[in-house]
């Protein structure tokens, strides 16, 4: 079971006083706290049986989105470019290191990613498809760059 308390969620809606914060909140705004709703969703601290509904909105898993397939292809970008410099200069440890960053925020957006997609596919009805992130990322959810 999702702890719930101290998420993104219950944050806003003691911000704002209410349950209705999607009418409170703008792309950027969503956008920019993308990536704490996604450490919190590694995490398992969303239970989806309260919180789900905004997933539903269109608009909040839109952004998500938007949020999350950037950070993909940046991270992407960073392994490809890494991974070339690491072949051309060989047995530079923090290339190394930093390859290894750079792979693992890509499994981790990479997972959400499709996950938030098939839920856009299933018109924002089947929030059953994020359910298994923080089981699939478990080996992640202390991995604090995201």
């Amino acid at each position: 079971m999702a702890k719930t308390t101290g998420n993104y969620f219950t944050s806003m809606i003691s911000r704002f006083g209410t349950t209705d914060i999607m009418s409170e909140l703008d792309a950027d705004t969503i956008q920019r706290d993308a990536k704490r709703v996604f450490r919190e969703m590694i995490k398992g601290r969303i239970d989806l049986g309260k919180y789900g509904v905004y997933f539903q909105d269109p608009k909040f898993t839109d952004n998500l989105l938007v949020a999350c397939e950037t950070e993909y292809n940046y991270n992407y970008a960073n392994s490809v470019a890494l991974t070339f410099y690491d072949n051309t200069y060989p047995g530079d440890r923090q290339i190394n290191y930093n390859k290894y960053v750079a792979n693992v925020l890509c499994t981790c957006y990479g997972a959400i990613l499709t996950r938030l997609q098939a839920l856009k596919a299933s018109m924002y009805t089947n929030i059953g498809v994020l359910t298994d992130i923080p089981i699939i990322l478990r080996d992640y959810k202390d991995f604090v760059r995201l």
